[in-house]
């Protein structure tokens, strides 16, 4: 417990002496075992790299493989401009969704940092469901778009609650057949 002054204050995240004691450190290390250290302090330095101005930037999608014992960053790709709210991966791992506040849905083949598709939706996207040929899209307000996903073009879109709910997640079977949608109410 704190003895003194009660009154709290704002204190920005020390993401440049974090950065520097990051990289201090990986300095010091033997050529040898300097490899292993990075891949340790990877997920951490990316955290702080991600600091701007005291805030964590957030438009960004960072891939690890996180199949080994420590997390391998293999991917980060920053192509949206505000905060990656969803993602979402089809059984195929062949390409990555992400949804945005910057009000774009965008699709990375995971082999590569090339965005190639790119879907502006209008409204901030909170959250999203994929199946096999259709993208689902959810705002705060509770509107939910339906898109087709290979032409690129939205062809419904649903109010839920009479605009006094807020999705908070979506999911959907992979026919299309049912949509599911968890909410609270605004």
């Amino acid at each position: 417990m704190y003895e003194g002054s009660a009154s709290f204050q704002n204190v920005d995240f020390p993401a440049k002496v974090l950065r520097g004691v990051l990289e201090a450190h990986l300095n010091s290390c033997p050529v040898d075992e300097k490899g292993a250290q990075e891949r340790l302090v990877e997920p951490l330095m990316s955290l702080v790299k991600s600091y701007k101005s005291g805030r964590e930037s957030y438009a960004r999608v960072i891939v690890w493989d996180a199949g080994k014992r420590v997390p391998w960053l293999i991917q980060e790709v920053r192509e949206h401009t505000k905060a990656v709210t969803c993602l979402y991966v089809p059984s195929s791992c062949d390409k990555l969704y992400s949804g945005s506040l910057d009000k774009t849905i965008r699709v990375f083949p995971l082999s590569t940092k090339a965005v190639i598709g790119t879907f502006s939706t209008g409204l901030d996207i909170h959250c999203m469901a994929v199946n096999n040929d259709l993208i689902f899209t959810a705002t705060k307000c509770g509107i939910i778009e339906v898109w087709l996903k290979e032409r690129v073009t939205r062809f419904a879109s649903i109010r839920s609650g009479g605009g006094h709910m807020r999705i908070t997640s979506l999911t959907s079977d992979a026919d299309g057949e049912m949509l599911f949608a968890g909410s609270s109410e605004a």
